[in-house]
């Protein structure tokens, strides 16, 4: 089946830009920082803080319009690199979502 969106991905990305607020699992110390997209699978976010592939968090996403729910979903970090804003782009597979 063809695709008719360019980026060829399973589900697609949808570009967002609202608050984060995310602490690795089992740690009560939690940290702010920028959804950059979304999809059915992964998340991506901007931190000050670089946090390593493999480091499972959990995460709350507040949508900038009181329209949308916000989502809380725990995530495996994929990767993380360090951006031109001196901050880190940290990707994110979407474990579970929490209620």
């Amino acid at each position: 089946m063809a695709r008719h969106y360019s980026e060829k991905r399973n589900f697609i990305r949808m570009r967002t830009n609202s608050r984060i607020t995310y602490r690795k699992l089992g740690s009560h110390e939690t940290f702010e920082g920028q959804c950059l997209n979304l999809s059915a699978v992964g998340v991506l976010f901007t931190s000050t803080h670089n946090i390593q592939p493999g480091t499972m968090m959990e995460i709350n996403i507040t949508p900038e319009h009181a329209l949308v729910e916000p989502l809380d979903a725990t995530i495996k970090v994929v990767r993380t690199q360090h951006n031109s804003q001196g901050r880190f782009d940290i990707a994110g597979e979407i474990k579970a979502l929490n209620q």
